[in-house]
């Protein structure tokens, strides 16, 4: 299998095993052992807010990306040309991928639904880099999806369109 059905594939288990695990805990003969905490309470956190859209649509382009998660950036070409995005960040023992998607694409998993049309995805180093020849107004979706499962990772994707 490639890497990119490895991921899927460890996510979906993932999924599965939160799944059998919130069905057992939800057993009407189970007897909690503490009353429930309220909703607000830091012992049940709310869920954090979607991300604000980016400033400048034409980058450049940061953020931090959680530990096993992707975040996406709009990206609207400035001019006709080759855009060169490239990402970068600080700790190169964490394994990030950029991708670039036509702008319809909300969502980087599962890909085959996608449509992907380049990617950078190096298993080592600490930076990817990818290029698209693009007309000006173009509208696209930049993903960086990191792979590391217990770090999350500050990034700087620049943009240069040539």
């Amino acid at each position: 299998m490639d890497r990119c059905g490895d991921l899927v594939s460890a996510r979906l288990l993932l999924l599965v095993v939160i799944a059998v695990g919130a069905t057992a805990c939800a057993d009407g003969g189970a007897t909690p052992l503490a009353p429930s905490a309220p909703p607000s309470s830091p012992a049940n956190p709310e869920p954090p807010a979607p991300p604000a859209p980016d400033p400048d649509p034409t980058g450049p382009f940061s953020g931090t990306v959680p530990a096993f998660g992707t975040n996406r950036h709009t990206f609207i070409a400035p001019q006709t040309g080759r855009v060169t995005l490239r990402l970068t960040w600080p700790n190169a023992a964490v394994d990030l991928d950029l991708y670039l998607a036509s702008s319809s694409c909300q969502e980087l998993y599962p890909q085959g639904a996608c449509g992907i049309l380049v990617s950078s995805v190096a298993a080592d180093g600490s930076s990817e880099e990818l290029q698209w020849p693009v007309q000006t107004g173009d509208e696209f979706a930049v993903f960086v999806d990191n792979l590391d499962t217990l770090s999350s990772q500050p990034y700087t994707i620049s943009v240069t369109v040539q």
